[in-house]
């Protein structure tokens, strides 16, 4: 008769370990877009006060987790700026390249890594990579041969001394 007693809670608890799994995946809404042009001119975007991409905010610890095989990257010699202006991803869609521009103060003349990494919205990372940029107007090309779709890009600026003192993500499309 025990045996018996054993079935129904081994069924309540498969069925609550399997509702856990499932709640446990959240998706990313990528759906916020902000558009950009070929010259970094903002098509369509900033229309929801509380849409805060692309300017910088902390991140939780499964998002600096991206970054773990990043951490490597060397920081001899790079410097932190006194401040971070802007941020712009042009163009937005893109097709195969688009630009990350980083306005810093114009008296900014030393080095820093940007640490990048791409997921889909289901946090998958994608493409990471890492890139040296200098001067109070850096810029890095991205490019991706990601299949058409929305996706998310995080980013974290580094130095020697600061590492990760800028951290942030912007939803980017990649077009056909």
């Amino acid at each position: 008769m025990r045996p018996f007693f054993l079935i129904p809670i081994l069924i309540a608890l498969t069925i609550l370990w399997g509702c856990k799994k499932t709640a446990s995946q959240s998706t990313l809404d990528l759906s916020q877009q902000w558009q950009t042009d070929v010259s970094g001119s903002l098509i369509k975007g900033v229309s929801n006060p509380k849409d805060s991409q692309w300017q910088n905010r902390l991140l939780t610890s499964s998002e600096l987790a991206l970054f773990n095989s990043l951490d490597t990257a060397d920081l001899s010699g790079t410097t932190m700026p006194g401040s971070i202006q802007s941020t712009i991803f042009y163009p937005n869609p893109f097709l195969t390249q688009a630009l990350m521009y980083f306005k810093l103060n114009s008296t900014y003349q030393g080095q820093f890594k940007l640490k990048y990494v791409i997921v889909d919205n289901h946090m998958n990372a994608l493409q990471k990579g890492s890139s040296l940029l200098s001067n109070s107007y850096a810029f890095f090309l991205l490019t991706s041969s990601l299949p058409s779709g929305y996706y998310r890009i995080y980013f974290t600026l580094s130095s020697q001394t600061n590492e990760n003192f800028y951290t942030s993500w912007g939803n980017i499309q990649k077009s056909q």
